[in-house]
């Protein structure tokens, strides 16, 4: 801890921010999240914590993606063996 904040890493980052009116064109501005302001990162990073996007959020919801995938790949599998074991 410095200055008596926690070090604190996040699971997810902002990959870019696009800003734009309407439907988005290829002509919008947008910039990667890596060259943000610090200051202005963080303002985003809290945005979606009150909004509920937090790492706790994206750590379960990871584990959903993966699951389903898994799911969906065993699925395919059992499909394909299925499809392989009739005959002709």
């Amino acid at each position: 801890m410095e200055g008596g904040q926690e070090d604190f890493e996040d699971i997810f980052v902002i990959g870019e921010v696009s800003l734009f009116d309407g439907e988005a064109k290829k002509t919008d501005y947008a910039i990667a999240g890596d060259v943000l302001d610090e200051y202005l990162y963080n303002l985003f990073m809290n945005f979606l914590e009150d909004r509920g996007i937090s790492n706790e959020f994206i750590s379960k919801f990871s584990e959903l993606c993966t699951n389903y995938e898994h799911y969906l790949y065993i699925e395919l599998m059992v499909n394909l063996q299925k499809f392989l074991k009739e005959e002709v």
